[in-house]
């Protein structure tokens, strides 16, 4: 059963993450990783890294396109042994764009001589609202990719001007950006 300090250790360990990818700290990895650990990319279409000279190599090859900040939340500690524990976490990335993209991290942690350390991360990309949930009809699991609720708004980009459509359990309306900066 793991200690109260060993879940504080391993949430400062991926607390530790962010610290040292934003601030380009790559030649301190090994106090995050185990030498032989898996980094699962793969959903964000970079494949699976073996080690920490290869993580290292693919964050300097990545350069501009890394991102400006990572944040690690929402973290849930399983372990059953005092060895090996696992997490999953939220991650959120501000880009340099300004953009913001969301993960979900599962990882296995590994109890070594220096602390915990990540031995496996797979990072899981969250494109999908509810995972998908709302996209199946009431009584089917089979998406229903224009399921919506009577009252959503939409907004859909035509022919240079922007449609704003409201739909309402009353009468629709309709509003159009006619590029002028006016909506009509």
């Amino acid at each position: 059963m793991l200690s109260a300090e060993d879940r504080c250790a391993i949430t400062e360990t991926l607390s530790l993450h962010g610290h040292l990818f934003d601030q380009g700290q790559l030649d301190r990895l090994d106090e995050l990783f185990t030498p032989d650990v898996v980094y699962d990319v793969t959903d964000v279409g970079m494949g699976t890294l073996v080690g920490i000279d290869e993580i290292r190599r693919a964050g300097l090859e990545l350069g501009v396109g890394n991102p400006i900040a990572h944040h690690t939340t929402n973290v849930v500690i399983t372990g059953d042994n005092d060895e090996e524990a696992t997490a999953q976490s939220k991650g959120l990335a501000v880009m340099a764009d300004g953009r913001c993209v969301s993960a979900t991290y599962l990882d296995t942690l590994r109890r070594t001589d220096h602390g915990w350390r990540l031995s496996h991360r797979v990072i899981l990309a969250r494109r999908t609202p509810l995972n998908g949930a709302y996209l199946a009809g009431p009584d089917t699991d089979t998406p229903d990719p224009v399921r919506r609720r009577p009252d959503q708004t939409t907004f859909s980009e035509t022919a240079g001007s922007r449609d704003i459509t409201e739909r309402t359990r009353g009468p629709h309306s309709v509003r159009r950006d006619d590029g002028s900066g006016q909506l009509r």
